[in-house]
């Protein structure tokens, strides 16, 4: 299961009913059997307007795709209807509550779910295959002020809640098949460049050896830090830079790391629960703390 969320401003409440598309001929009706699994399209839909006519946020709304491998399919054939709704409508408010966590979801949140099941198995040669879409407004009714969500605020923490997903329902972790997916195996410069750092780095144990590595061969490089991350960069002339991380650079990604920090896929899923746990606890923190005094005061009438 891999989870891709966007921002945008309009126009998924009309996708979500009608299926309208460039690159569709179809409507929605032709090409899914829908099943709502949260909230209230109409009401998102009022929202979003409301938000177009009322507001200037430069987002609207959050808008996450759940898709599922041909690997996931099969294992969601040998359980039964209700256990793969129970499971999917967890997943969505697992995200629902992710995104907006610090937030009273029933009273400051509005989102919608829903899950499409294809009508039609294959559209311009893709396979078409389960998927969910979840809609979360930007908008907090409660006192007509824009959502703060987790939106890019934390890769690191987006890449946990997927793997925790996944291994909480055996589903399978897209690092996996991420490179096949974008095409990373094709005849490119950058796909030679891997193939040969991968091989040139692979006894590469430390950052100094690394460091190293570079000078002795006159390169250019630079190292990558963030929040929630930190690599190395290897510079190249045409602009065709190459990120020392991801599935041909795992070790040398770890040395780079700090010491306590470890890939999520190798997490357990205990560590896994007490990461998100942690975050969440910051982030209720950070939200009442915007709160004003009357929205606190709503929160406890309520």
């Amino acid at each position: 299961m891999i989870a891709r969320v966007t921002r945008e401003k309009s126009g998924l409440s009309d996708y979500l009913e009608k299926g309208i598309r460039k690159d569709s001929e179809y409507t929605r009706e032709q090409k899914d059997n829908v099943i709502p699994i949260y909230g209230n399209l109409e009401i998102f839909r009022q929202t979003e307007q409301y938000l177009n006519k009322e507001k200037s946020y430069k987002d609207n709304y959050l808008h996450i795709t759940i898709s599922y491998s041909n690997e996931d399919m099969l294992k969601m054939d040998s359980m039964s209807d209700d256990e793969k709704m129970a499971m999917k409508k967890d997943i969505a408010m697992t995200y629902i509550e992710h995104h907006t966590s610090g937030y009273d979801v029933d009273n400051e949140v509005i989102a919608y779910a829903e899950t499409h099941q294809p009508i039609i198995k294959f559209e311009h040669n893709k396979e078409r295959l389960e998927h969910e879409h979840i809609a979360i407004a930007l908008y907090n009714p409660l006192n007509d002020t824009k959502l703060q969500t987790t939106f890019y605020n934390n890769s690191f923490i987006d890449d946990t809640l997927q793997a925790y997903i996944n291994k909480k329902y055996g589903l399978s972790q897209p690092r996996e098949n991420k490179r096949e997916r974008q095409g990373i195996n094709a005849d490119t410069q950058i796909a030679r460049d891997r193939k040969y750092y991968k091989e040139e780095l692979k006894n590469i144990k430390s950052n100094n050896e690394l460091i190293q590595y570079f000078k002795d061969n006159n390169m250019r490089y630079r190292e990558v830090k963030t929040k929630s991350n930190q690599y190395y960069k290897i510079l190249n002339s045409n602009g065709k830079d190459i990120n020392l991380k991801g599935k041909d650079f795992e070790h040398i990604h770890k040395v780079t790391l700090d010491k306590n920090f470890v890939f999520n896929e190798h997490k357990n899923i205990k560590d896994l629960e007490k990461v998100l746990s942690s975050y969440y606890e910051q982030r209720i923190k950070q939200i009442d703390k915007r709160r004003s005094v009357s929205t606190k005061e709503a929160i406890q009438d309520i």
